[in-house]
C-alpha cells in the first residue's frame, strides 16, 4: 500500500535538519534518502522496499542519497535507473551514483582546521532547485558563521531522476545508520585505506 509510505514532493522546496555526530567517525554511514518504493514484489523482508543497488531478494528502483556520511565526510549521490550504463549492460540503475557531490576534507570534517568541524553540531539545507524544467540540488551546511556551498546539475541523470525516479511525485523518505570494514570508498580521504571500526555511537537528527 503506497499510502503507508512517506513521500515528500521535495522539487521547488528545501530540506532542512539539525545534525549532531560527535563520535560517529570511521566506518559509520549515517544516511537519509529517496527510493521509489513500494516495489512490485514484497521481497524478502516483505516490505516492498527497493534501491538502485539492484540486491537479489530486493526491489529494484530509482535512488537519491540526499546525505550520507558521519563526523569525517559527507557525501550527495544521484541512483537514476536508465539502464544505458556504457560497460555495465546488466546495471538498471546506476550502482556508482552519477552524479555524485563529496565534501573535500579541508570543507568537513572533525576538529580544527575544516571549514565545518564534523564533531560539532551543524545545519544540513538541501534545496530542490527548478529552473525552467531543470533540476539543481543546492546542499548547505552551515555552522555558525562558517558554510559550505555544494551545487549538484544540472546533469542527464540528475534529471532522469524526475522522470524514471518519481521526485516529481514523491519518493519514499528512508533513514538508515549501517557500518562497514571497508567503509573507505566513502570516508577514506581522512580515515585511510586500512579496515575501519564504527564506534556505533548514536546519531542525532532533528528540525
Amino acid at each position: 500500500d503506497a499510502s503507508k509510505f512517506y513521500k515528500p514532493i521535495l522539487p521547488g522546496k528545501t530540506f532542512i535538519v539539525d545534525i549532531r555526530l560527535p563520535d560517529v567517525g570511521c566506518g559509520c554511514n549515517v544516511n537519509f534518502y529517496l527510493v521509489d518504493m513500494p516495489a512490485a514484489s514484497e521481497g524478502k523482508d516483505k516490505d516492498y522496499y527497493c534501491d538502485a543497488q539492484c540486491f537479489d531478494g530486493l526491489g529494484c528502483c530509482a535512488e537519491f542519497d540526499m546525505n550520507e556520511g558521519n563526523n569525517a565526510v559527507q557525501q550527495i549521490t544521484n541512483h537514476a535507473c536508465t539502464r544505458d550504463y556504457d560497460g555495465h549492460p546488466d546495471w538498471a540503475c546506476h550502482k556508482w551514483g552519477e552524479p555524485e557531490v563529496k565534501m573535500s576534507p579541508w570543507e568537513f570534517s572533525g576538529g580544527r582546521g575544516h571549514t565545518i568541524d564534523g564533531n560539532k553540531p551543524f545545519t544540513f539545507s538541501q534545496q530542490f532547485k527548478m529552473t525552467d524544467g531543470q533540476l539543481q540540488v543546492i546542499t548547505t551546511i552551515t555552522q555558525g558563521a562558517a558554510k559550505v556551498v555544494k551545487t549538484m546539475g544540472p546533469n542527464a541523470q540528475l534529471q532522469a531522476m524526475l522522470n524514471t525516479g518519481s521526485l516529481l511525485n514523491g519518493m519514499a523518505f528512508v533513514t538508515g545508520y549501517w557500518t562497514a570494514s571497508d567503509m573507505n570508498w566513502l570516508d577514506g580521504d581522512i580515515c585511510g585505506s586500512g579496515p575501519e571500526h564504527c564506534s556505533g555511537a548514536p546519531a542525532y537528527i532533528s528540525n
